[in-house]
């Protein structure tokens, strides 16, 4: 009974060990071996090219005056300074450390940071921005038929709304 005891306390213990929390460091470790710094430094450029395009596209065909483009060009700047400040590792890394603490295990962590040391890992690392880049490029391509159907579909539906509206009421 004994044997039987300690077998299962032995057991339990190694269970609760093997679904330890990670710790900050290895977590800090492992968001410096996958580059989350260099991609939040990837991603400011991206937000300041939408936010140009959302501003581009809200003055589209309007003349603006010199008063009005020192007001536009203002906010770009007070816009552009939130998005410097805010865009931080040191921002993000509590974000970080807490969806990763109660997402990963110590084990899957160690793990993970063996594997993005790794050549494979290294590799994956380093291309995986252009292969993001490249899907994002392609999404139109994929996307395109899918939204001309969800067109044609609303289209209908709006048709059948009319047609509906139209008909005398039935009693």
């Amino acid at each position: 009974m004994k044997k039987l005891l300690a077998l299962i306390i032995a057991f339990s213990s190694f269970t609760v060990a093997q679904a330890a929390p990670p710790t900050q460091e290895s977590i800090e470790k492992l968001l410096k071996v996958i580059q989350v710094e260099k991609t939040l430094d990837a991603l400011r450029p991206k937000v300041y090219g939408m936010m140009q395009a959302a501003m581009d596209e809200s003055t589209k065909g309007q003349v603006i005056s010199p008063a009005e483009q020192m007001i536009l060009d203002n906010f770009r700047n007070k816009a552009s300074a939130i998005v410097e400040n805010t865009l931080t590792i040191d921002k993000f890394m509590p974000f970080y450390i807490d969806i990763y603490t109660k997402s990963f295990t110590q084990e899957e962590v160690d793990g993970l940071i063996t594997f993005y040391q790794s050549p494979a890992g290294k590799a994956f690392v380093t291309k995986m921005p252009v292969v993001a880049q490249t899907m994002m490029a392609e999404m139109p391509r994929l996307m395109n038929p899918m939204m001309k159907e969800m067109q044609k579909a609303t289209e209908e539906m709006q048709q059948e709304l009319a047609a509906m509206n139209k008909k005398p009421a039935e009693k």
